[in-house]
């Protein structure tokens, strides 16, 4: 889940939660893996009236496939990083942004594909004139 989430950080989880959206993230049991895993909701669908999720970690180009709420343990509501910086993520902006990552997963754009694109932003002070890909100098 790099870069928001960045080995040796802390989850603060709901784990009474009720309800889950697209861009949060939850914690869920993965069968193949027989671990915890904390990945966004990228999508969901209805199944036999039965809810259905689509999860991703922010930093891969695939999903995990669709799971169902029952595998659904716990929503991250608050990222502690190692160096201590609190991420809330029940605020409106970062909510926000959870749904914008969440979106650009779906069409297949790493976090990190974006974090670079925003540091070149940010070294050239400027948007590329170029149609907005990311060209190395």
């Amino acid at each position: 889940m790099a870069p928001l989430i960045e080995p040796g950080s802390s989850l603060r989880v709901d784990w009474n939660w009720t309800l889950c959206d697209f861009g949060d993230i939850i914690v869920y049991f993965s069968y193949r893996h027989e671990a915890l895993i904390a990945h966004r909701i990228i999508g969901f669908t209805y199944l036999n009236k039965k809810k259905l999720y689509l999860v991703q970690g922010d930093n891969v180009f695939y999903d995990d496939g669709w799971i169902s709420g029952n595998e659904i343990v716990g929503k991250v509501k608050i990222v502690i990083r190692e160096d201590k910086r609190v991420i809330n993520l029940t605020v409106k902006r970062n909510r926000i942004l959870g749904k914008l990552f969440a979106w650009f997963s779906r069409v297949g754009i790493s976090s990190m594909q974006i974090r670079k694109f925003i540091f070149l932003c940010m070294k050239k002070n400027t948007v590329p004139e170029h149609g907005g890909a990311i060209v190395e100098d």
